[in-house]
């Protein structure tokens, strides 16, 4: 078994062979089959942050790089809130209409 974590910038992620939907930055467990089939897609995957380091040591580390920590205690969700500060953003016009709206003809007028 391996501990993963997703950059996806759409949020929570439905992940074959994980149980629920791990928000970006949030480890997960999968077969070390699949783990490497994931991070082939490295701008999606990576391996999870090691927690080998002292709840200090990552409380420095998110200092260094302007995180807040604020109310967070535990090394799980210290290592998940850098993860998340890592993980893209959405880019892209966000404007545009939904795909139904798009397709939905006006009300009282006909489909062209």
């Amino acid at each position: 078994m391996r501990q993963l974590i997703h950059k996806s910038p759409l949020g929570p992620l439905s992940i074959p062979g994980v149980l629920g939907e791990p928000e970006p930055g949030e480890p997960f467990e999968v077969d070390d089959d699949i783990a490497e089939v994931l991070l082939e897609q490295s701008d999606l995957y990576a391996p999870a942050p090691t927690t080998d380091r002292t709840i200090a040591e990552l409380r420095d580390l998110a200092e260094q790089r302007g995180i807040d920590l604020t109310g967070l205690r535990s090394k799980a969700d210290i290592t998940a809130a850098i993860a998340r500060h890592d993980a893209p953003e959405v880019v892209g016009n966000t404007d545009a209409p939904a795909p139904t709206e798009a397709n939905d003809p006006q009300e009282g007028g006909e489909q062209q």
